[in-house]
């Protein structure tokens, strides 16, 4: 829940007087009004206070919590974002004590949700507006097992605590908003503090930007990829080598998601035979035609083959159509068959893992699920009720990334990139943009060659914003920062490559790199100082 969901009838702004709003007797003296704001750091009005974790704590256990002034409701968690690494204002600094910004997400015992935010300047808030039952049941269960902060205070700018009134005094942590644990950056989007960032993570600069890549001239070096779309794409090679699968699309138009829900549509006559796509076996090094595939069109929808695969001994070729539907192909005599072993049996489209032991199958029903292809026992379920985007198993294959999406009339657009483990179904962890709420779009996942950092094309603000290369640590789930340089907004277009441990992404025309070693360096370098 966010506070831009609020009903604008429900949503009250309000700004006090900035001496009301810092003045240290009046501050302290409303602490025990739950209606009344706060700061949620009084130990933080006095700077001769030690910068230690007991004494930066204490002024956190105290209570009743608060909200905004229009939330007249008991409060029973707050989540405050404390940013206190600003430099302080020359032209104010003689009126006001510090230059902290402290936002509070405060948690009612009714449901409702309300925003206080102080500034040197002013009070701010907003709502009370009510959350969805279910976040307000998951939420009373999470403030009662809070992590443990090991007694340590995060860096200045890095703070976010949480408090929970359980009924027998304030339960108090401070944790490192850029380390936060799972469990706290649950709880940070249920109560909708990522609408403010968590932690303002770094921006990896291109490295080079190869201009107007759409045009003759000027011409980018050989060695760097084109990213433009073309009307033919190399989809598989055999594993002997010897063939290729290449797809010919005129539509120049491909989605790799699987929409369950286009099985429905009637098979209209085609609307344009120039758009057909066609799927050709060739021979790899003369190219020379093997056999070919037509595609026709479904009315006005293009079709087309959107991932092809070899079985490891080469005797068959599994490509999967938009159709949706999974095809296979005998490599012997390039006819159709209905099934193979290890292949789910009516399913729609499947990604084997490297072993083929392993897979993800979709079914006409829209179940997403993990199988062990000897066996056909079904290990994990995927995201009931939505769709799946992208599958990428890791370099050695033991977790896969899996990008599932839905979009709903009533709760609007959501997408997910989980990891899974491939041989259990276990699942291991949810990568969110920024540490925010999963609703922005992802890219298909590249796993880095360690399989420590996953890469993928996302967001860099909820809703809109321009691209960002987002990078993930696999092993601890937390988001590390972006490959970012584009200032274009979100373009259904943008591509993204990796080549030689290297990115590239277009960007309208222009072509983007970003030297991956440099900006893995830095983030290990960043995750050393960081208490383990």
């Amino acid at each position: 829940m966010r506070l831009s969901e609020v009903p604008s009838s429900r949503l009250a702004i309000y700004v006090l007087a900035a001496c009301c709003a810092v003045a240290p007797a009046s501050a302290q003296s409303n602490a025990g009004t739950p209606s009344t704001p706060v700061p949620a750091d009084p130990a933080s009005l006095g700077e001769s206070t030690p910068d230690t974790y007991d004494s930066w704590i204490t002024g956190y256990k105290t209570g009743p919590l608060s909200g905004s002034l229009g939330d007249k409701h008991r409060i029973v968690l707050a989540v405050s974002i404390v940013d206190d690494d600003s430099t302080p204002n020359p032209e104010t600094s003689r009126f006001f004590i510090n230059n902290d910004v402290i936002t509070t997400l405060a948690l009612s015992t009714d449901g409702t949700v309300s925003m206080v935010r102080v500034t040197p300047m002013a009070i701010q808030g907003g709502g009370p507006g009510r959350i969805p039952k279910d976040d307000f049941k998951r939420l009373k269960v999470l403030m009662k097992q809070l992590p443990d902060d090991y007694s340590y205070l995060p860096p200045k700018g890095r703070r976010l605590v949480v408090r929970a009134d359980t009924g027998r005094g304030i339960q108090a942590r401070v944790y490192d908003r850029a380390n936060l644990p799972d469990t706290v950056v649950e709880i940070a989007d249920l109560v909708g503090a990522d609408t403010w960032p968590l932690y303002k993570f770094p921006e990896f600069q291109p490295d080079a930007r190869f201009q107007d890549i759409l045009h003759p001239a000027p011409r980018t070096p050989s060695e760097v990829p084109n990213l433009s779309q073309p009307d033919h794409r190399t989809l598989a090679v055999s594993p002997d080598q010897r063939l290729r699968v290449v797809e010919i699309n005129p539509a120049l138009w491909w989605d790799t998601t699987v929409h369950v829900e286009d099985l429905k549509t009637s098979r209209e006559a085609p609307y344009d035979t120039r758009f057909w796509s066609t799927l050709r076996i060739e021979d790899q090094q003369s190219g020379a035609l093997i056999h070919e595939f037509r595609e026709p069109m479904i009315g006005r929808r293009s079709i087309h083959i959107y991932a092809a695969q070899f079985t490891p001994d080469g005797r068959f070729l599994i490509a999967l159509s938009a159709i949706p539907d999974m095809r296979i192909y005998d490599t012997t005599t390039w006819q159709p068959v209905d099934s193979m072993p290890g292949v789910p049996a009516g399913a729609v489209a499947y990604d084997p893992s490297p072993d083929w032991k392993h897979g993800v199958a979709v079914f006409p029903s829209g179940e997403i699920s993990l199988i062990e292809a000897g066996s056909g026992r079904k290990l994990a379920e995927i995201d009931p009720g939505n769709d799946l985007q992208s599958v990428v198993y890791s370099p050695d294959g033991s977790r896969v990334a899996i990008v599932t999406e839905r979009s709903d009339p009533q709760n609007g657009y959501s997408c997910h990139m989980r990891i899974w483990e491939t041989a259990t179904g276990r699942l291991l962890r949810e990568l969110r943009p920024l540490e925010g709420t999963p609703r922005d779009t992802f890219g298909p996942p590249i796993w880095w060659p360690d399989g420590k950092y996953l890469f993928a094309l996302t967001r860099e603000s909820h809703y809109a914003g321009s691209w960002v290369i987002g990078i993930w640590n696999t092993e601890s789930g937390r988001y590390r920062g972006g490959l970012a340089g584009c200032i274009y907004p979100a373009d259904p277009g943008t591509r993204v490559i990796a080549k030689n441990g290297d990115f590239y992404m277009n960007c309208r025309d222009d072509l983007l790199m970003w030297k991956g070693d440099d900006a893995i360096e830095k983030i290990v370098g960043f995750e050393k100082s960081l208490p383990q």
